[in-house]
């Protein structure tokens, strides 16, 4: 019997990522130490393919695994003739609920 906080995010993508990644973790900090049920969702701006080779994304995938939290949507959301990016998905924090891709 938990709460579940639903959480729609949208990062434009001129803004600071280093800012926002220090917000994100507040939150997230907050939510564990509440101990509450999460979805986090939105179109983040944070193209998650080039986590092995950009850094800020990387700290992203970090500070949501340090939570807990698991990414749902694991093939590209944005498909073009030259370039596939994901930049929108879904986290959810209970490692007893999942989804199928």
């Amino acid at each position: 019997h938990h709460n579940l906080i639903c959480g729609v995010i949208y990062r434009h993508p001129k803004s600071n990522i280093e800012a926002f990644l220090n917000s994100l973790n507040d939150v997230l900090d907050k939510v564990n130490r509440e101990n509450k049920y999460c979805v986090i969702m939105g179109d983040f701006n944070i193209n998650l393919l080039n986590s092995e080779s950009h850094p800020a994304t990387d700290e992203f995938l970090s500070n949501l695994g340090t939570y807990f939290f698991n990414l749902h949507i694991l093939k590209p959301t944005r498909i073009t003739h030259y370039s596939a990016t994901l930049i929108d998905n879904i986290f959810f924090n209970a490692i007893t609920h999942h989804t199928t891709v």
